[in-house]
């Protein structure tokens, strides 16, 4: 799982788009460590797990306009 999100993240930091397939693996994920960090948090543990690639820019990349772009509820 987290090979295939670092390859669905590198393709995004170049600026190609995603099919809903790669979406979801990408909203699995960020779930996924939101949970295992917000408990780790809850346990008072400093460790936490990154999942973004080396070197790659996040605040370029607005997450949830990409996880959500297909939704029918969503307006950009």
């Amino acid at each position: 799982m987290v090979e295939e999100t670092k390859i669905v993240l590198l393709k995004l930091s170049v600026g190609s788009e995603i099919d809903g397939g790669e979406r979801n693996i990408l909203m699995n994920t960020f779930n996924y460590v939101r949970t295992i960090n917000g408990l780790a948090e809850q346990l008072g543990l400093e460790e936490r797990i990154n999942i973004v690639p080396e070197g790659m820019r996040r605040e370029v990349i607005d997450f949830f306009k990409v996880i959500n772009k297909d939704l029918k509820f969503y307006q950009s």
